[in-house]
């Protein structure tokens, strides 16, 4: 019998009935001794928070010089990346093609798991940038 899940990464289409909407999404199915590294993005792939959240949309490289390097190597070790931002649920596409655009030299950031909040993008700029404390959610999530 053939398993549901395949090892990694799962591609999952959720779609409406009756309608042409859809939305895509990807469950990933690790085993539980794969070795993995757990990255904030704003502050740490990014030079800041908020110039990580604006920048690139300007075009901007806002990206640590260096990064997709050392984020190549780590993947090469073996590694899985899981990448963690406070960023909202409605950023999340952004996001994953901000990491995705990240190309410094021969270094591309590879691919991983992206988390970010589930909550919309006031409620969750206002807890990165006003009170800063983006910590609140990535304690929870983990």
């Amino acid at each position: 019998m053939r398993p549901f899940l395949k090892w990694d990464k799962n591609e999952i289409v959720f779609k409406i009935k009756n309608s042409k909407s859809s939305i895509t999404s990807y469950l990933y199915f690790w085993d539980h001794s794969e070795r993995i590294v757990c990255s904030d993005v704003d502050g740490t792939v990014t030079k800041s928070d908020i110039g990580g959240h604006l920048l690139p949309r300007l075009g901007i490289d806002w990206a640590h010089e260096g990064i997709a390097s050392l984020y190549t190597h780590i993947k090469q070790n073996g590694y899985k990346l899981l990448y963690l931002s406070s960023r909202s649920i409605g950023l999340k596409g952004a996001t994953g093609e901000y990491l995705a655009g990240i190309k410094q030299g021969q270094f591309v950031m590879p691919e991983g798991l992206l988390l970010v909040s589930p909550e919309r993008t006031a409620k969750s700029m206002w807890r990165e940038v006003i009170i800063k404390k983006p910590h609140l959610f990535k304690i929870e999530c983990l």
